[in-house]
């Protein structure tokens, strides 16, 4: 899956289950920042890599909360 496929299908996932557009454009705007962040296919992505960003962001005072259920770039 692209990164363009990936954006396009949150769109339409968080469409579906009806979230705010606040939700959406969150969302949308914390997934473009990791795919931005890395700069590479999402396979070669790995978990640890994806907390190093978390922990870099929130030191530089971005609030990323992880929740239960998240899909983020699966």
């Amino acid at each position: 899956m692209t990164n363009e496929q990936i954006i396009s299908k949150m769109e339409d996932d968080i469409k579906m289950r009806g979230f705010s557009r606040w939700t959406e454009e969150s969302c949308l705007s914390k997934t473009k920042d990791i795919i931005k962040y890395f700069r590479k296919p999402k396979k070669e992505v790995i978990i640890e890599k994806i907390m190093d960003f978390l922990l870099k962001s929130l030191k530089e005072g971005q609030n990323y909360q992880i929740e239960e259920n998240t899909t983020i770039l699966q």
